[in-house]
C-alpha cells in the first residue's frame, strides 16, 4: 500500500444510572485447562448495561447499584469460551477476587464446510454487504477517548483523556467522520532529562479512520485488495455462543508498499464485520524506513526505528440488525537513539476510543469546534478542562481501563443523555 494508516474484544460500555448504594465484586478470569489469563473477557451485570473488560491479567472489578445488585447475576463472555453465569451473591468480600475458569467451547460448525468457503470470496461479499450490514445515514455518538505516551518501561510522558461527540458518517458514501471534544483532561510528565519530546497528532480522527468497513481496506480500495493481499480461512470463533468466520489476511510483500496482517471476525449469518485485528507487517530490513510514515518531524540527528504498529476495531449490532462502530485500539512503538550512539529509548502510544451512548439522531457539528487532522490534543487539551465535570476523578490513572475510567465518571455522563 502506497500509504500506512497515522495512527490502530468485544465489550459493553457500562452506562448504568449512578447510585448512592454500591457494590463491588472481584474476580480472576481464566482458562480452566491452563489457568491461562483472559485479558479483555467481558464482564456484565445481567439484564443491564453495567459491564467492564478485564485487564492483561485476567482482573476485574465491578461496581454496580446495590438495588440492582442483589439477586443479580454476573455474566462472564469470552472469543472461544462458554459463557458463565455466576450469582453475585457468589462472591466473596470487596477485597477477595474469585477465580473463574472458562470452558473452551466445542464448535458446531463442520469444518469441512469452512474449508471449503473460497476466502477471496468470502471477502468480496463482507464489502459487497457493507450498506446492508452498517448505517447508511448520520449516527451520532458520544466517545470516551484516551492518549498515553510511555518512555521506556515505566514513565509516562503524556496522558489524556476526553469526552468526544462523533458525527459518524453513512457507511455507504465517502464522506469523513467528524468530531468535536466536549471535555478533557491532560498530564504533562517531562523532565530536563528528556531531550526528545513525542507529540501524538491526530489521534482522535485516527481512532476512527481505521474502521475499515467504513474506510479503504488496509489503505487501498477493495478491488485491488486480492491483488496486493492473500486471504486464508481460519478457524471457527465464537462471541456470546454466536459463531463467527475468521478471515486471515496478509500482504504478497511487493517491494514498494508496507502491507498489514490481521484477522476480520465476519457473522456468519449477515457476513457483518465485527472485529478486526490487525497490524503493519514490518521486518526487520524496513523498520527504520516504517518509523518514517509515522513521525512528522525527526530531529537531526537522531534515528528512529519502528518496533510494531497494532489496531483493533470493534462493532457492535444494534436493535435494528445494523453493526456500530463501538471501540477501536492503536498501540504503537518505536526505538530512538543518537546517531553514533550505543544507547536507545523505546516510546510507545496507545490510545482508545469507546462509544458510551448512540443517538437517536445525526449529530450536528460546527465547523469551528471539529477536531482536526493536524491537531495534537496535548497542545489543545487546556482548553476543554472543567473540574466541576471530572469532579473527584480528575487525576488520570494510566493502568486503569478505559472502562473502568468510563465507569468512574458514569454519572457525569449520564447528565448528557
Amino acid at each position: 500500500m502506497k500509504k500506512a494508516f497515522s495512527i490502530l474484544v468485544f465489550l459493553i460500555i457500562c452506562l448504568g444510572a449512578a447510585a448512592q448504594d454500591i457494590v463491588s465484586v472481584m474476580g480472576r478470569v481464566v482458562d480452566e485447562d491452563t489457568n491461562r489469563p483472559l485479558s479483555a473477557a467481558s464482564v456484565n451485570l445481567d439484564g443491564t448495561n453495567i459491564s467492564i473488560i478485564t485487564n492483561r491479567d485476567g482482573d476485574f472489578t465491578l461496581k454496580m447499584p446495590a438495588n440492582q445488585a442483589e439477586g443479580g447475576n454476573i455474566v462472564i463472555s469470552f472469543l472461544g469460551y462458554v459463557i458463565k453465569e455466576i450469582p453475585v451473591a457468589s462472591f466473596p468480600g470487596e477485597d477477595t477476587p474469585l477465580t473463574i475458569k472458562m470452558t473452551p467451547m466445542s464448535l458446531q460448525l463442520d469444518p469441512a464446510i469452512i474449508k471449503a468457503i473460497d476466502p477471496e470470496v468470502l471477502f468480496r461479499t463482507v464489502f459487497g454487504r457493507i450498506k446492508d450490514n452498517y448505517p447508511t445515514e448520520h449516527v451520532g455518538m458520544t466517545t470516551f477517548y484516551r492518549e498515553l505516551i510511555r518512555k521506556d518501561s515505566n514513565k509516562y510522558l503524556v496522558l489524556n483523556e476526553a469526552v468526544v461527540d462523533v458525527d459518524k458518517a453513512p457507511y455507504n458514501n465517502y464522506a469523513s467522520d467528524r468530531a468535536s471534544i466536549y471535555k478533557g483532561r491532560g498530564s504533562i510528565n517531562v523532565s530536563p532529562s528528556d531531550t526528545l519530546f513525542v507529540k501524538f497528532q491526530g489521534g482522535i480522527l485516527s481512532a476512527l479512520a481505521i474502521d475499515m468497513a467504513k474506510h479503504p481496506f488496509a489503505g487501498i480500495d477493495v478491488f485491488s485488495a486480492t491483488q496486493e493481499y492473500q486471504f486464508s480461512m481460519g478457524e471457527i470463533a465464537n462471541i456470546d455462543d454466536v459463531p463467527f468466520y475468521t478471515l486471515n489476511f496478509m500482504g504478497k510483500h511487493q517491494l514498494d508498499d508496507f502491507q498489514f496482517k490481521g484477522t476480520l471476525f465476519i457473522d456468519t449469518e449477515s457476513y457483518a464485520i465485527a472485529r478486526i485485528e490487525f497490524g503493519m507487517d514490518i521486518s526487520d530490513l524496513n523498520r527504520d524506513e516504517a518509523a518514517k510514515l509515522f513521525i512528522v518531524k525527526m530531529p537531526t540527528g537522531m534515528r528512529f526505528s519502528m518496533d510494531h504498529a497494532d489496531y483493533i476495531v470493534n462493532y457492535k449490532k444494534g436493535g435494528d440488525g445494523k453493526w456500530y462502530f463501538d471501540y477501536s485500539k492503536t498501540d504503537m512503538g518505536f526505538y530512538v537513539r543518537k546517531v553514533r550512539s550505543l544507547f536507545r529509548h523505546y516510546y510507545g502510544i496507545t490510545s482508545e476510543m469507546a462509544v458510551t451512548d448512540h443517538k437517536e439522531e445525526a449529530l450536528v457539528i460546527d465547523s469551528k469546534e471539529r477536531v482536526r487532522t493536524n491537531q495534537i490534543l496535548t497542545d489543545n487539551i487546556h482548553y476543554f478542562e472543567d473540574p466541576d465535570f471530572w469532579e473527584d476523578y480528575n487525576i488520570i490513572q494510566p493502568d486503569q481501563t478505559i472502562q473502568a475510567a468510563i465507569q468512574r465518571i458514569i454519572r457525569q455522563l449520564n447528565r448528557r443523555r
